[in-house]
């Protein structure tokens, strides 16, 4: 029997056609999708670095904003950053910016940004089955808070990294770290067993957390209190130094002033002293830098006082104000630099220097950047019920806030260097 040859041909014709819709299909798969996967991946580029430029002026405005952003500043650095690679609120892109995120891990947290990206693609090849542009959404949420690290102790392996006697106030749910495995009797011997912080019967220590290599923590005479849903944190892992990128200050060919007496309200130059003597009831500012004390310390009299912004000590002797102390009706008020390496930092000790450095005063101390001293230690002793010291982070090997210290620490990371950077989180 004969076959028809029109049948043949009729269908030899649909499968063609049936053959040439898959094959076209195909094709607006490939060129249209890789389109899409090429146009996600920028998308998504300018998301992370609009998030990453919100973050950075959350990052660098913390201290005043608390990770807010009321002049909608970081807002604007995001909405450029967008506009300055193409990406604008019009019929092709819609650029959505969030501090803190509407969503997420981080959702409505202060010192976050989210940026949300869609861009409108237009069809290629598969206009042929369809009209309307292709949706390309990318996502992202990057931290501008400069950390939360309030209390640091590096030394990773002594008993009672920190003795506090005193009652210490860690704003803005600032947390203590302890980097010690408690595995080594120190100072305080065996009597406080392998905990990390001892605080003593007269102390009360108010922190957003505390966080311990050991697993045994605390010895607690006194009170502690925990703020923002914080509380102990056991075997975790130790924490990297922030400040470890930091050069090394360099006295090198720095005036050296040796030891002035101010008897007249007069203006410091940054430079070397050895010995500083301030007079009774004398004002002297201290002008912005870095003063290197290398012999002597500093005396203030009854009624004098020390101020000064962008100051940062190097090197502090171990009574840095005197024996004795500041006396009643003497004050310090200090700022840290604001910019360079040695931002937020008020007293950097060289890092090969393993000595203790008594800060004791019956008068007010605000020294708002961070004490920082790696194989060393500050013994902080407000020495009357009234006296106040505030500070920002405090960063050493060790601490020891006893035994005669009875007035008030007040810590806030917030004014202090940053311990952490601007880094995408999402």
């Amino acid at each position: 029997m004969l076959c028809n040859s029109k049948e043949k041909r009729g269908s030899v014709i649909v499968l063609v056609a049936v053959t040439m819709a898959a094959v076209l299909g195909v094709l607006a798969i490939a060129m249209d999708g890789g389109l899409l996967l090429e146009k996600k991946r920028t998308v998504q580029a300018v998301a992370d670095a609009a998030a990453l430029a919100a973050a950075t002026d959350l990052w660098e405005h913390y201290a005043t904003n608390n990770g807010l952003d009321p002049a909608r500043t970081a807002y604007a650095s995001a909405m450029s950053t967008a506009a300055a690679n193409g990406f604008i609120d019009d019929v092709n892109s819609v650029v959505t910016v969030n501090i803190g995120p509407a969503s997420g891990n981080f959702a409505n947290r202060a010192g976050y940004a989210e940026v949300i990206i869609r861009f409108n693609q237009a069809r290629g090849f598969s206009s042929i089955f369809g009209s309307g542009s292709l949706p390309v959404t990318a996502r992202a949420v990057a931290g501008g808070n400069p950390g939360n690290i309030a209390i640091l102790m590096l030394n990773p392996h002594e008993t009672v990294a920190a003795q506090i006697g005193d009652n210490v106030n860690i704003a803005n749910n600032g947390q203590i770290f302890i980097n010690s495995d408690g595995t080594v009797y120190g100072e305080f011997g065996s009597n406080h067993g392998h905990n990390a912080i001892y605080v003593e019967s007269t102390g009360h220590l108010t922190s957003g957390g505390i966080n311990s290599v050991g697993t045994l923590g605390i010895e607690a005479g006194g009170t502690i209190t925990y703020t923002g849903g914080g509380g102990l944190t056991t075997g975790m892992s130790p924490v990297a130094d922030p400040l470890a990128s930091i050069p090394e200050p360099d006295p090198t060919g720095q005036p050296n002033y040796g030891s002035p007496k101010y008897t007249v309200a007069s203006t410091m130059q940054p430079g070397i002293y050895d010995n500083i003597t301030i007079a009774k009831n004398v004002h002297v500012t201290m002008a912005p830098g870095i003063y290197y004390i290398h012999n002597g310390g500093m005396q203030l009299s009854t009624g004098s006082s020390l101020t000064g912004d962008g100051v940062m000590f190097y090197d502090m002797p171990n009574d840095y104000f005197g024996g004795s102390g500041i006396p009643v009706g003497a004050s310090i008020n200090l700022s840290p630099p604001t910019s360079g390496f040695y931002r937020g930092i008020s007293v950097f000790e060289p890092r090969d220097m393993n000595k203790e450095v008594h800060i004791k005063s019956n008068g007010d101390i605000t020294m708002s950047g961070a004490l920082y001293s790696l194989t060393g230690e500050f013994d902080l002793r407000p020495l009357l019920a009234t006296t106040v010291f505030n500070f920002g982070a405090y960063i050493a090997d060790l601490a020891e806030w006893s035994p005669n210290g009875v007035g008030t620490i007040n810590l806030n990371p917030t004014t202090s260097a940053p311990t952490k950077r601007r880094l995408l989180v999402e």
